[in-house]
């Protein structure tokens, strides 16, 4: 879960919930929610948050997803439920290109 993997970064870096929330721009409650599971993110506030704990974006579905079609597949599910189009979509597809390619490398 996004949530889960935010949270382990997060106390990683020895960060509280409320210095990564202001790092992110957002309120910590709805940190709290995401790191809880009862709020998805919207990509914003992902690209907010792996911009704050200086991390790629990938690092929140890879580790949790070893096979290839399965962070494909994770990540395919994260953008169409949340986007229709735009330069986020861009974004998104282009980071599902990146990470199969790595995906394919390391095995």
């Amino acid at each position: 879960m996004i949530g889960e993997k935010i949270r382990a970064l997060r106390q990683a870096l020895g960060l509280s919930q409320q210095k990564l929330a202001d790092r992110a721009g957002i309120h910590r409650q709805h940190l709290m929610r995401i790191e809880a599971g009862k709020s998805d993110p919207g990509f914003s506030i992902v690209l907010r948050l792996v911009d704050a704990l200086r991390v790629d974006v990938a690092e929140l579905f890879i580790s949790d997803y070893p096979q290839v079609e399965q962070a494909v597949e994770r990540i395919t599910k994260f953008r169409d439920i949340i986007f229709h189009g735009g330069p986020e979509m861009e974004y998104l597809m282009s980071e599902v290109d990146r990470i199969h390619q790595k995906l394919e490398l390391d095995e």
